[in-house]
């Protein structure tokens, strides 16, 4: 019975990362998915690129964690998963997108009981976290 609440929260959510996040360069949301019936929204699914935001995945995930926001890596390209590198390594690099894709995204916080607050929040960390990746390769860090 509160499953529409819950997405309609959720919904305005996203709409917030969704505007906040175009500012930040490096952090690309997933694109809304096209067709005809309604996302759950359960999660919200981010691509951290490297090269445009001074951090790999896993230190953006440790300095959103050192800021009490969880993240998680809920995706892995099949063919990545240890049994097909055991046993099937021939098909590592068979998919160079999916790869890309798979070792760059990780899901920020998106449940109904955050307040507008909470998502500002949750971005204002993420453009303090690149901040201080784009800081330390400044002053030679890095």
């Amino acid at each position: 019975p509160r499953l529409d609440a819950f997405i309609a929260r959720r919904d305005e959510i996203t709409r917030i990362y969704r505007e906040r996040l175009a500012e930040v360069d490096g952090i690309l949301p997933l694109a809304d998915p096209v067709w005809e019936h309604r996302h759950a929204r359960h999660l919200f699914v981010v691509r951290v690129d490297e090269q445009a935001c001074g951090m790999d995945r896993a230190a953006f995930m440790e300095g959103l964690k050192a800021r009490n926001i969880g993240t998680g890596v809920h995706f892995l390209a099949s063919h990545m998963h240890r049994w097909y590198r055991d046993h099937r390594p021939q098909w590592q690099g068979s998919l160079p997108h999916t790869e890309w894709n798979s070792a760059r995204i990780c899901t920020i916080p998106c449940f109904p009981d955050m307040t507008d607050a909470d998502a500002h929040g949750v971005v204002d960390a993420i453009k303090e976290t690149l901040a201080g990746a784009r800081s330390a390769v400044a002053g030679g860090i890095a």
